[in-house]
């Protein structure tokens, strides 16, 4: 394996999260140039959602050796062996080993952040927002739009167990509407309705400010929701159908992620609008483990018809160009990599994020399948043995990749 040192110390990262120097962090000038954690509802760290020290914490980091580099998740942790510090003196951040003091030799950075999110837009209610708040740049060259904030799922106690977006974790100034405020409404629609103009004109905006330049050396474009009754896709479809005027969304790596829907026809709109990619995330391969972990999928689409929708999905999107993500982490990895192998005999790609623990999921320690860091190695070489017998690729690249090192083992150069 390439790089072997490199991959082991993002894996730390991803495992264990970092703890933070911010007597050092803070004499980083010009902070709010770069990506820095400022989640409002879903929450990944242990520390309190008020804090001015939020704004030290990255939202992810590069690490970079021998002309190799790649991106890593960052999870605040006090108790990490892993110390994030700032060296005034060679302008450069670094982590030590809490242990022995030891300096690991790998260049790191923070993500600047791309120049159309800082720029401040009005919207239709008169609201003033950074561009970015809604069309989010992703670690080097992604482009991520989220509409709103949660998940019906949390409001009936069926939320997957392993998902960190606690309503209650709500503070500040909410910049997106939330599925909370629906007790407010007769019909989801007429929510939508009351929150559509400045959403819509909060797409548009960004976009026109947007340039190709930005995301060198690739562009790619996740669209995701949380589950709201189905009618995530009726909004999808609509934002992107807007977007469309501004972005040929056929001739970038374009991903939409949410629950399958209710018809083929709104498969075929997606496709119709370029939409390259579909994604339905299974979390778990294992019936028995679906239903434990994710109860309200299960409650919303049985899991013989969710394995059903993703291969009837290959049939318009094509064979690779549909994919399901799972938790690592949460289920035995040999039954895991089977179901991978069996998926991908019907043109379904099979995606991974590292299991972390958050502070409002249900699952707090891992389970008794949790991987160390050769097991995670082992998995994902059979992971992209299975994407080359296929024609498979990760997802994004790994410069957009952050929770899994899929990318890094798969030897894309450039990469793409």
């Amino acid at each position: 394996m390439k790089n072997r040192k490199l991959v082991s110390f993002k894996l730390d990262i991803l495992l264990d999260g970092l703890d933070c120097d911010f007597r050092s962090l803070r004499k980083k000038g010009n902070i709010s140039n770069y990506r820095v954690n400022k989640i409002r509802v879903s929450d990944r760290h242990f520390i309190d959602p008020e804090s001015n020290l939020r704004k030290y914490i990255p939202d992810e980091i590069s690490i970079e050796t021998n002309n190799f580099k790649t991106i890593s998740k960052v999870y605040y942790n006090i108790k990490s062996n892993l110390l994030l510090k700032y060296s005034i003196k060679e302008d450069c951040l670094y982590i030590v080993n809490k242990k022995n003091l030891k300096r690991y030799p790998f260049k790191l950075n923070f993500i600047p952040l791309k120049s159309f999110a800082k720029k401040t837009i009005t919207l239709p209610s008169g609201r003033k927002i950074k561009a970015g708040e809604i069309v989010t740049p992703v670690s080097i060259d992604r482009l991520s739009i989220n509409p709103f904030d949660g998940c019906t799922m949390w409001l009936t106690g069926k939320q997957c167990k392993f998902c960190g977006a606690n309503p209650n974790r709500v503070i500040g100034p909410r910049i997106k509407p939330s599925v909370n405020d629906l007790k407010n409404y007769m019909s989801v629609a007429l929510w939508w309705k009351s929150n559509k103009k400045d959403i819509v004109s909060a797409v548009e905006q960004s976009f026109k400010l947007l340039t190709r330049e930005e995301f060198e050396p690739h562009l790619h474009l996740t669209i995701t929701t949380g589950y709201l009754y189905g009618y995530e896709w009726e909004i999808l479809l609509d934002l992107l159908a807007r977007v469309k005027s501004y972005m040929d969304l056929s001739k970038v790596d374009s991903h939409l992620t949410l629950m399958p829907p209710k018809s083929m026809e709104v498969l075929k709109r997606a496709k119709r609008l370029g939409i390259k990619n579909v994604a339905y995330n299974l979390e778990v391969f294992q019936k028995a483990k679906f239903k434990e972990i994710c109860p309200g999928k299960d409650l919303e689409v049985e899991y013989e018809d969710f394995i059903n929708w993703l291969k009837k999905s290959v049939k318009v999107f094509g064979w690779g160009n549909v994919r399901t993500n799972f938790v690592l982490g949460l289920e035995n990895p040999k039954k895991l990599i089977r179901g991978c192998q069996e998926l991908a005999k019907y043109g379904v790609v099979s995606d991974y994020t590292i299991f972390y623990r958050r502070p409002a999921s249900v699952i707090q320690t891992r389970s008794r399948d949790a991987l160390n860091k050769k097991d995670i190695i082992e998995f994902t070489e059979k992971l992209v043995k299975i994407y080359k017998k296929n024609g498979f690729k990760p997802f994004t690249c790994r410069l957009s990749s952050r929770t899994s090192i899929a990318n890094d083992l798969f030897g894309d150069d450039d990469g793409s």
